[in-house]
Order: structure tokens, then C-alpha cells, then sequence
């Protein structure tokens, strides 16, 4: 990838040509004079790609516009879920190109900063070799991952940013998320996830603990990133039952079940390849009879006419004077939806 790409060559805010000559031998170029034109850098007038060191590139710059790159810093955003500090917009690079492409080593800092933000590789214009982003401090890794070809290839660690504990691991593959998947607790440090990915899917085993590191909160199995065979989630204070759910190839089949925190039932349903099965006469007269007063769940996505429907099957011969009344305390946590995927801590990349 090159630095930017235009149709023709624009000039970045070109006063004069500064062209300088480095102790190494190098040429030195300011990016407020160079030019770029179909993706490659030129000094000034030059008609012949520019050679040498680039300065004060902006970061967003160099490499916002590397798919590689982006990849990486979704998989930071997503799992820390606190953007890395004054980055972005702020730092400023010092780059190496060779024949008007990124070639070489390219370190980012803030204005007048010693402070190394960022360091990177590039060869022909791609990201290679080790990319590594640092906290405010410069001194330590928030993430760090390998590039071939321009693509993350290898193991990618991220770090919380201010208290830098180790909060997730990914493995990947020519820019696919294949291998173990870890996440840690940022208090604890105890394991919470548990995952395997394959060519950018989720594939076998996927679980998920409390900050306890012991605690089974979500537990199923994937196959080419579906869901595939029983999936049990479970309050992570408690351990009581949360859901249950089987899946074929990703589709609900069979029973599917949640329960609140108390242990009340609140969701039954039969499904098939995916599909609700409709209710039979009797328990719709049922549903109706009970709706308005059994005690709503938690979660929003079960709705009364549901927890009327599990009552009426744990209960066939119910009626309204015999459903409980009393509320859910507001508290009580919300239940996974029923029908989505796995709370994943990255997302699905896809074939």
C-alpha cells in the first residue's frame, strides 16, 4: 500500500522545495512539500519518485489507509474497548520511502516529542515485519502483531491502556484470524475466554468464564463459524442456568430455554431448522388466559406472551388466579437473546 493515491499530483500546502541531504546520505523531505501523484511521493517539480526520508507524516496517513492495519486495531477497539490515547490524529511520522513507495522503518511521535507512539516496516509499500502501538508513556505495548504482505500474520497481544494488564490474545493468518483466542480479566487476570478461530470463523470450542476465571458463563461449539450442537449459558454470580439452546449447522433445533436469575422460567419454545414451532390450540388459549398476568422477565427480548408460553407448559392446567405476581427485581441481570450468536470477542472475518 502507498501512502495516499490521486488522480494527479497535488501539492500539500508547497511553500518551497525543501530537499536536504542527512548525514547518512539520505535525502530528507518535509511532507508539507511533497507531492503525490497516483500513489507514489515526489519532491517538489521532480519528475522521478521520490528516495529518501519523509517527515511529519501524519499518522492517519501512513497507516488508517492499510487494510492490514485496520484489521488489527478492530480487533484492539472491539476487545479493550478503549481507544488508544491521543494517536490518531496527533502523531506525526518520520518515514522511509524508497522509489516513491514506503520501504523501511517508520517511527510516529507527537509534535516536538521524543515520545515513540508507534513503529512500523513497510516494504514496497505494504506493512512487514513487527508493528507495535504504545500507551502515552512510549514505553509500553498496547499491541503488538506481525505483518506479511501487508497482512497481520501471527500472534496479536493487547493491553489496556493506563493500567497495561494483558487483556486478549489472537492468532493470525495472512490477515485471517485463525488459532487460540484468550481473553483475561483486566482486574483478575484470570482467563475469560477461551476460543478457536479457522480461516476467519469461529470453529470448535468457544467459552466463556467469570472474572473468577472458574465460573462457565457461555459454552458451545462452532463449525466453519456456526454454531453447532448444545450451547449452555449460565449466571456468572450464581452458576445457575441461564439458556439452553441446541443448533444444527447454526439453526435452533429442538427445545430452547432461558430461566431469570431466581430460577423461574421464562422461555420455552420448540424450533425446527431454525423455525418457531406455532403453538398448539390449547396452549395459545392458554397464552392468552395467562398474558396479562404472569411477571415480565428482565430481558427485553422476552416478552410477556413468552414467559405467559413457558408458564403454560411447566403449568398445562394453569390459570390466572394461580400465576405468580410478584415483579422481577429490577436488578437482575438481562438474558443473552436467544437467537444470537456467541458473544464474540472479535468479530467474524468471513471467507
Amino acid at each position: 500500500m502507498k501512502l495516499r493515491t490521486s488522480t494527479s499530483r497535488v501539492a500539500l500546502a508547497a511553500i518551497t522545495t525543501s530537499l536536504l541531504v542527512a548525514a547518512c546520505g539520505d535525502k530528507v523531505l518535509d511532507y508539507r512539500n511533497a507531492e503525490i501523484n497516483n500513489g507514489k511521493v515526489y519532491s517538489g517539480e521532480s519528475d522521478t519518485p521520490f528516495s529518501g526520508q519523509v517527515t511529519n507524516v501524519p499518522f492517519n496517513v501512513v497507516l488508517m489507509s492499510q487494510p492490514g492495519f485496520s484489521k488489527a486495531m478492530q480487533a484492539f477497539n472491539t476487545t479493550v474497548k478503549t481507544p488508544v490515547p491521543d494517536l490518531y490524529n496527533v502523531a506525526l511520522c518520520d518515514v522511509h520511502v524508497r522509489d516513491g513507495a514506503l520501504d523501511g522503518k517508520t517511527v510516529c511521535k507527537p509534535p516536538q516529542s521524543g515520545i515513540v507512539r508507534a513503529e512500523a516496516s513497510f516494504s514496497a509499500g505494504e506493512l512487514t515485519g513487527s508493528l507495535t502501538i504504545n500507551d502515552e508513556d512510549g514505553n509500553t505495548a498496547l499491541t503488538s502483531v506481525s505483518f506479511a504482505d501487508g497482512q497481520p500474520d501471527g500472534k496479536q497481544e493487547m493491553h489496556k491502556p493506563g493500567n497495561h494488564k494483558l487483556v486478549h490474545t489472537v492468532h493470525w493468518s495472512k490477515g485471517a484470524l485463525d488459532g487460540e483466542e484468550e481473553g483475561f480479566d483486566e482486574e483478575t487476570g484470570h482467563r475469560t475466554l477461551d476460543a478457536n478461530w479457522s480461516d476467519g470463523q469461529h470453529d470448535g470450542k468457544y467459552i466463556e468464564y467469570a472474572p473468577d476465571g472458574k465460573q462457565v458463563v457461555d459454552q458451545v461449539n462452532f463449525v466453519h463459524g456456526a454454531k453447532d450442537g448444545i450451547e449452555k449459558l449460565f449466571y456468572p454470580d450464581t452458576g445457575k442456568p441461564r439458556q439452553y439452546g441446541q443448533y444444527v449447522e447454526g439453526r435452533l433445533t429442538g427445545t430452547a430455554k432461558a430461566w431469570d436469575p431466581d430460577g423461574r422460567l421464562v422461555y420455552e419454545r420448540d424450533y425446527v431448522n431454525g423455525n418457531k414451532v406455532p403453538d398448539s390450540p390449547e396452549l395459545s388459549a392458554c397464552i392468552e388466559h395467562m398474558i396479562n398476568d404472569v411477571k415480565a422477565a428482565s430481558d427485553y427480548t422476552i416478552g410477556r406472551e413468552d414467559v405467559a408460553r413457558a408458564y403454560c407448559r411447566e403449568n398445562p392446567n394453569a390459570s390466572a388466579d394461580t400465576a405468580p405476581q410478584a415483579a422481577v427485581p429490577a436488578s437482575a441481570p438481562e438474558l443473552a437473546q436467544l437467537t444470537s450468536p456467541a458473544a464474540s470477542a472479535t468479530p467474524q472475518q468471513g471467507n
